[in-house]
Order: C-alpha cells, then structure tokens, then sequence
C-alpha cells in the first residue's frame, strides 16, 4: 500500500515505526531464581527457542524423556513469536537421568522444536 497516496483528516503522520517485525525484536529470557544443588529426582532443562510455543516444547521432553506429560513442569507460557530462554523440569525419580542425552536431543525419533540452546542441571 503506497501510504504517499491516501488522504489523511488532519494531515499525514508526523511519524511511523514497525512494533515487533522480527521474533529478535522481542526477547524473553526467564530467571530461574534459585541456584540447582546438582542433586535430586529434578532435572532442570534451559532451552532457547524461537518460533514454537512451550507446551510444543514440554510435549516434545516428555516424549524425548520417555515420561507423562504431567512430568514436565514450567513456569508459565513464553511467547511463540519471540526468542524466548525458558526452564523447564523434568520429575525423574529413580530413573536414569538423561542429562548428556537432553543436550543432543535433536537425535530422537521425533521432529524437535527449533531450539539454538540446551543446558540441564539437577535439583530437589
């Protein structure tokens, strides 16, 4: 739409912009607020991500972990259309923790979300 041609009621705006054209142009990095003991039947998961919502993300680690959906908690919901860190936890008693194994996850059988980073830590 050429904007140079339309007629405005009280004259053409003095200025314009573009709010949030790019997912980059908004960022979310969410704060765990405590420190993991590195201990414990928790494993806590930081994943990058850009362009998939955190329920794709906790279904995808429920299935990679091999657990029930309700397994995989979270803090709340990141938006999809944005690059967003965000903790998820796994509740993994007694079972083998997969904690090398969650940072090559793009090797299991099902299409991973689109994530640039993954760091895990363990916690009670």
């Amino acid at each position: 739409m050429d904007m140079a041609n339309l007629t405005w009621l009280h004259g053409q705006p003095q200025a314009s912009g573009v709010l949030k054209a790019n997912p980059e142009d908004f960022v979310v990095v969410e704060d765990l607020g405590f420190t993991p003991d590195g201990e414990g039947e928790h494993l806590l998961v930081n994943i990058r991500k850009n362009g998939c919502n955190t329920q794709f993300v906790a279904d995808y680690l429920a299935r990679f972990a091999g657990v029930h959906g309700r397994a995989v908690s979270y803090a709340g919901l990141k938006d999809r259309h944005a690059v967003t860190e965000q903790w998820f936890c796994l509740h993994l008693p007694a079972r083998r923790r997969p904690t090398s194994a969650v940072s090559n996850w793009r090797a299991a059988k099902c299409s991973p979300p689109p994530v640039t980073a993954v760091s895990c830590a363990l916690a009670r």
